[in-house]
């Protein structure tokens, strides 16, 4: 946002404007450009959430308020274009391009602040497939672009729901395009929305016993992927549609699961509030600050350096609970972030192990 602005700042002219010129009409996106509440853009696409037991729409968010960080719209085809440019000096000299391409981490810190990254996933045979690439999304929808330099490839994925699995699907792409031979498996169905269908039709008694099948049986039918993150929006999602008992039920199922998550009991608390159930509603946030408050204790030895008294309360705290998620990256991550920026390199380490 703060980009954009620079941008008008410098230019006098509006960020629409600037970007129009200098970017799309140069390079011929003639499907790309800012959204608004008011302009009809034809074939435009509506944006779809996950709900338990099928699909419903996303509310819009106003455009208006996301210049520089979310208000455009494209197509597959118009990214390619915008890819292609970056192979060339229509838009940037080569001197340019090749310092946007190189990675400037961390030293430093006030040069270089915005560049390209480099990623990696690992291969079974135990290669790294290395790629750049960049993401986008507003409400309702996930967009991603993944360019493999050593294969001149480039995967763009657009998806008008929220889900996401763009990571495992484009370096499938890139293995049937260079035919490496090797089988393609496709990303299977999370574990979550079957979970929550479960709740819907059979309780939430079954859907714990379903969910001990499906992680009894990592390489099954569903890919368990993040339940606990992935169960509370479904939840969010009946409480829109003010269907509180199913909201409740699988809320009520995410907390039989992770009980020491302080956010599932958080969860369950507002949709209990919603329903009108106060005494309840009040127990499960009670029980939310208590999980809150040992997580602090934890945070404390964490920014202390007391590694092995974080793990050992960490162990104490998940005794019969395997694979609660503790040290949310909204809690840990600035700890980790202000060690790093002060050259704190054992103590931002210290912070990574125990997270």
């Amino acid at each position: 946002h703060l980009l954009a602005l620079v941008i008008e700042a410098v230019s006098g002219k509006s960020y629409e404007e600037y970007l129009r010129r200098r970017i799309l009409e140069a390079l011929g996106m003639k499907d790309s450009g800012i959204d608004s509440n008011e302009r009809i853009i034809a074939n435009r696409a509506e944006g779809y959430e996950k709900a338990p037991g099928g699909w419903v729409r996303m509310r819009p968010i106003n455009p208006d308020n996301l210049i520089g960080a979310g208000n455009l719209y494209s197509t597959v085809e118009d990214l390619a274009l915008w890819n292609m440019a970056l192979e060339d000096d229509r838009l940037l000299p080569r001197e340019w391009r090749e310092k946007m391409f190189t990675v400037h981490w961390p030293e430093p810190h006030e040069e270089h602040a915005y560049t390209v990254n480099y990623f990696s996933r690992p291969r079974e045979s135990g290669e790294e497939l290395r790629y750049t690439g960049f993401s986008g999304g507003s409400s309702g929808f996930n967009t991603d672009a993944f360019r493999f330099p050593s294969a001149g490839l480039l995967v763009v994925l657009f998806d008008n729901s929220t889900q996401y699995n763009h990571w495992r699907i484009a370096p499938a792409i890139h293995d049937i395009v260079i035919g490496s031979g090797g089988e393609t498996v496709l990303p299977r169905p999370l574990a979550s929305d079957a979970l929550a269908e479960t709740v819907a039709e059979k309780g939430v008694a079954a859907a714990v016993e379903q969910f001990e099948q499906i992680r009894s049986n990592p390489d099954g039918d569903y890919a368990i992927g993040a339940p606990e993150r992935e169960l509370n929006a479904l939840g969010y999602s009946a409480l829109r549609l003010k269907d509180y008992i199913l909201a409740i039920d699988v809320f009520k199922l995410n907390v039989a699961l992770f009980p020491d998550s302080w956010n599932g009991h958080d969860s369950l608390g507002e949709a209990y509030l919603a329903a009108g159930e106060t005494g309840l509603g009040e127990q499960a946030y009670a029980r939310s600050r208590n999980i809150r408050d040992r997580e602090g204790i934890i945070m404390d030895f964490v920014a202390r350096g007391k590694v092995a008294a974080a793990a050992a309360e960490i162990e104490r705290a998940r005794e019969g609970s395997p694979g609660t998620p503790f040290l949310t990256p909204g809690r840990v991550g600035p700890l980790f972030e202000n060690k790093l920026m002060a050259g704190d390199h054992t103590g931002a380490l210290e912070v990574c192990k125990v997270w």
